[in-house]
């Protein structure tokens, strides 16, 4: 069963740079997935990307207010990483 999770994910965000601390795994596309407070304060210190795939970090837990436009797999986030909502999908 996890290999068909592992299969679907989009991207796993985390907490702190390098792929560190607490995460959340993203499978949606297309759809507002808000950043559990209970799984991980509201910051992305890094992500991982499915290739094909980009990722949009937002202030607000609605995927109105973007903070962060990710492309890629990068280890230390740039930039604010106050992130409420995450939106990914199939890049252009």
């Amino acid at each position: 069963m996890s290999g068909y999770l592992t299969y679907f994910k989009q991207a796993i965000i985390y907490l702190d740079p390098g792929f560190a601390g607490p995460s959340q795994q993203i499978s949606s596309i297309g759809e507002c997935d808000a950043i559990d407070p209970n799984t991980m304060p509201p910051e992305v210190g890094s992500i991982q990307v499915a290739s094909g795939i980009e990722c949009t970090t937002y202030s607000d837990a609605q995927c109105q207010n973007p903070n962060q436009h990710l492309t890629g797999t990068q280890s230390n986030i740039a930039g604010p990483p106050d992130a409420q909502s995450i939106l990914c999908q199939q890049a252009n």
